[in-house]
């Protein structure tokens, strides 16, 4: 992998962490780390 690459797939892992957590509810943030809706 290029840095290049390394750098756009964690651009991409952030935007989809980011939202991700927009998705879910407050209430349901402390479960984050089970797959939501898949």
């Amino acid at each position: 992998n290029t840095d290049e690459e390394v750098d756009k797939q964690e651009l991409e892992a952030r935007y989809n962490n980011m939202a991700k957590i927009q998705e879910v509810p407050t209430a349901d943030s402390s479960t984050d780390s089970e797959p939501v809706e898949q």
